[in-house]
């Protein structure tokens, strides 16, 4: 090997030479065209803050959705208001709430469906004797029934509930405010608004529910805290709550959440036009 070496020598330290020769004139090209690129691209001298990602464009203003005129907007004082809403009724259970609601001193809202005004007529005429506001929920409260089918139809489920509701109580005990079914979130009931709004009504969703909706059974304390939770630091709090047969812990959880919006300076009103 040392031979070969020897042998080989000149021939060996040549090829090194010219190999290192050529790495370092590569080396060089490279690095001026990095550097010609960063110049173009990112400006001299290169900086930190020039490698930073850019300032995004403003945002494009896109226009909200368009709210139907019909949407009922709940005219608040300087004060505080919470407006205290039952759908579903009348059942037993509104009669429950109905003497929470006398106890304390407290105005609501029945949202009440047009077959259960027929089966408890007695307890409609409560409601409206003891200075609450009745409102209407529709007839049947079956979502085929109501929105699946032509605009007629749903119209006939809003006047005949009124009709009803209107052959038991006066007409000032009677608020021209609907609540959809499931509320008005989704677009495919639009067109439905629209009928409302051509025959003098008006709509309302919540901002705030206790709950009771997500089942059965459900502890009072829990329906408080759900209420306490979504009403957060709103200055008009439109309560969801429901009076049908099966919620019975409703009424168990109402002094609780009347307690704290009292506590917390609020005044209690109705929804009513």
């Amino acid at each position: 090997m040392s031979d070969f070496f020897k042998k080989h020598k000149k021939n060996i330290i040549y090829s090194t030479a010219s190999a290192i020769l050529v790495l370092a004139v590569v080396f060089t090209c490279v690095f001026f065209y990095h550097e010609s690129f960063n110049d173009e691209i990112l400006g001299v001298p290169y900086t930190h803050e020039e490698f930073l990602l850019p300032e995004p464009p403003p945002p494009v203003e896109v226009p909200p959705l368009p709210q139907p005129a019909g949407r009922f907007v709940a005219e608040v004082p300087d004060q505080k208001t919470v407006y205290l809403t039952f759908d579903d009724g009348p059942s037993p259970v509104t009669e429950q709430i109905l003497d929470v609601l006398k106890k304390e001193n407290i105005p609501a809202t029945f949202f009440v469906l047009g077959k259960n005004v027929e089966e408890y007529p007695d307890l409609t005429k409560r409601i409206a004797s003891e200075g609450h506001k009745i409102a209407n929920h529709s007839y049947s409260h079956d979502y085929k029934q109501i929105y699946k089918t032509d605009d007629e139809t749903f119209l006939n489920e809003v006047l005949k509930t009124e009709e009803i509701i209107l052959s038991l109580v006066d007409r000032v005990s009677y608020s021209k405010v609907f609540r959809f079914p499931g509320g008005s979130f989704e677009d495919y009931k639009w067109s439905k608004m629209d009928v409302l709004i051509e025959n003098d009504y008006s709509f309302i969703d919540w901002n705030c529910s206790n709950g009771d909706a997500e089942g059965h059974d459900i502890p009072p304390e829990k329906l408080t805290s759900k209420t306490i939770a979504t009403a957060g630091n709103k200055n008009a709090v439109v309560v969801l709550m429901h009076d049908a047969g099966r919620k019975y812990t409703t009424p168990l959880a109402l002094p609780d959440i009347i307690r704290y919006f009292r506590e917390n300076g609020y005044v209690f009103s109705t929804i009513y036009r």
